[in-house]
């Protein structure tokens, strides 16, 4: 990789913005790959498609697990911990993990949850593809937006959790008089009232039937043949509440949202510039740190890397003996030469760095 057109490949290869985009190319074959596997390799055992997805999911964990040496040898192990894109990688390959592991499993149920825990990592690494944007001027921006945006949010649901649940249970107990039983079935019907008029989805005849529409038969209702009747008070109040909830959640608290994303659209597009140069310089530091080789080709590298530095310690024992004796003939010398150095400057720093093997600049850098 020193000679020759190796050396020119090597030195283009090595500039962050091509480790980039070779790694979004990684990236999108695995998604391809992967999206094959759930809509139409999607089976009990190890199938051709899944023997591609380990080896990429192998070679991603070792990248990540390089980071996690390289951030605890420069001292920044809470920057790498509290960074959420290192978070989400961590999240996706356990889950991706788990879900190939009850995969492995006869029943039926074990293969259910195997395709929801992957159809969620699946969902996650897509996600992954958002931070490869951070390098664009245009879209770099955009996800700042989006991540200030998302705090808001979180804000805003805090309150919207307040309403809506002193809603859905007051709604539920004024409409129907009966106890209902206590499953996971009642109370997604008692909690997806309220989030779904969110939505424009008002369903004002629900709280309005009457017999034969509806029963007040236990067991005609909970087989799902009929719907449960309201009673007479919440026939006659519970219109009234859906009323003033949709005046508080759906026309104060949703404009509310709205200014604030408002607001925040305006500042950061203010400081665009700004914001995406402080974002650039730490994907750039992240990727100078990344191996030439992309995340899909760790695997493959690994037995070249090996081999070379065994090769080079091999050569290397002789070497070391040479020096050693050069060494004691060097200290017999008067030490006053030592003083008369030229100052440490960065071309020190260049031939220090070009001394260590090439496998370690290949990987490491």
């Amino acid at each position: 990789m020193e000679r020759g057109p190796l050396q020119w490949l090597y030195r283009q290869y090595k500039i962050p913005f091509m480790k980039v985009f070779l790694n979004v190319l990684s990236l999108f074959a695995l998604l391809t790959a992967y999206a094959y596997m759930l809509l139409f390799d999607f089976a009990k055992g190890i199938s051709n498609t899944d023997v591609f997805l380990i080896a990429w999911m192998t070679s991603f964990f070792i990248e990540e697990t390089k980071q996690v040496f390289v951030a605890v040898k420069r001292q920044r192990k809470k920057q790498y911990i509290t960074d959420p894109w290192n978070i989400l990688d961590w999240l996706s390959m356990i889950t991706y993990i788990c879900g190939m592991l009850m995969k492995l499993e006869d029943t039926n149920d074990y293969f259910t949850a195997s395709k929801v825990l992957l159809v969620a990592a699946f969902i996650m690494f897509s996600i992954r593809i958002l931070h490869m944007f951070s390098m664009s001027e245009l879209l770099g921006p955009k996800l700042v937006i989006i991540q200030k945006m998302f705090n808001d949010t979180i804000a805003f649901m805090a309150i919207m959790f307040v309403i809506s649940m002193c809603y859905n249970i007051s709604y539920y107990a004024i409409l129907y008089s009966e106890n209902s039983e206590f499953t996971f079935e009642q109370l997604e019907k008692i909690t997806r009232n309220g989030y779904w008029m969110l939505f424009g989805e008002l369903n004002l005849e629900g709280d309005r039937l009457t017999e034969p529409e509806c029963t007040f038969n236990q067991t005609e209702y909970r087989e799902g043949s009929k719907e449960r009747c309201p009673s007479s008070l919440g026939r006659f109040l519970a219109p009234y509440l859906k009323a003033v909830y949709v005046l508080i959640a759906v026309i104060l608290l949703l404009n509310l949202l709205i200014a604030m994303y408002s607001n925040t659209f305006a500042e950061v597009h203010e400081k665009s510039k700004f914001y995406w140069s402080q974002l650039q310089t730490d994907f750039l530091e992240e990727f100078s740190l990344k191996s030439i080789f992309p995340v899909h080709m760790q695997l493959i590298a690994i037995p070249f890397f090996v081999i070379h530095a065994f090769v080079w310690l091999v050569r290397s024992l002789p070497r070391c003996r040479t020096v050693k004796c050069c060494d004691a003939s060097v200290h017999a010398k008067d030490d006053s030469t030592i003083l008369h150095h030229a100052p440490y400057t960065h071309e020190d720093d260049i031939k220090k760095f070009n001394k260590i093997p090439m496998f370690v600049r290949a990987y490491m850098s």
